[in-house]
């Protein structure tokens, strides 16, 4: 995949529970296989906030800044995302790619980026990152997102997924109607305070 002259490839993220998808040959069956779709690599800008999402198949509709979440980070954690938009640029990618801005640069240890979704059952490649994460000492907090979109079935959908991914809270979020959010910056806040290293739940 050619990159941009302004971007530097930070290589694939968030494949340590499935070693086999670093292995190129096998992302390019993904990809052509069309089944599938998630991330396939992240180039970040030489400005250290700007990144662009590549994906094995087409770019959902609808998402944006409650879709993504960004953990880990050693001196530096916390990292909030500002803005999130397509871009289809044929001279700076061989595909479209999903441009994520972040409040500020990391300090270059790693970090995970997930997509999530609260309108899907449970998916075994969930449980798979926060398998991992918990393994890594990483704090953690499962949100459900476009819990607005579930109406009535939403609290048999978040014991689905507590059940499912073994967590005590999952937590509804919905950026169209509110819901959750003021719950959300809260507890980001206390797990990314300084000094402190605990689960935000």
């Amino acid at each position: 995949m050619n990159t941009a002259s302004n971007t530097t490839s930070l290589g694939t993220i968030g494949c340590a529970p499935l070693a086999l998808c670093g292995v190129r040959a096998r992302r390019e069956r993904l990809r052509l296989a069309g089944t599938l779709n998630g991330i396939e690599d992240v180039e970040v800008g030489v400005d250290g906030v700007s990144l662009c999402v590549h994906l094995f198949g087409e770019i959902p509709p609808g998402i944006g800044v409650a879709n993504v979440r960004i953990s880990g980070g050693d001196r530096i954690t916390g990292l909030n995302v500002l803005s999130v938009h397509i871009e289809d640029e044929p001279n700076l990618h061989d595909d479209a790619c999903l441009r994520v801005v972040l409040d500020r640069e990391g300090d270059h240890t790693a970090y995970c980026l997930c997509l999530v979704d609260a309108n899907v059952p449970p998916q075994t490649s969930d449980s798979q990152l926060i398998d991992f994460l918990r393994r890594s000492d990483r704090p953690l907090l499962v949100v459900a997102t476009k819990a607005d979109r579930v109406g009535n079935r939403l609290q048999a959908s978040l014991n689905a997924l507590k059940r499912a991914h073994g967590v005590d809270l999952v937590l509804p979020y919905s950026s169209k109607s509110g819901l959750g959010q003021s719950g959300l910056w809260k507890r980001l806040r206390v797990a990314t305070a300084p000094g402190d290293s605990g689960d935000p739940a």
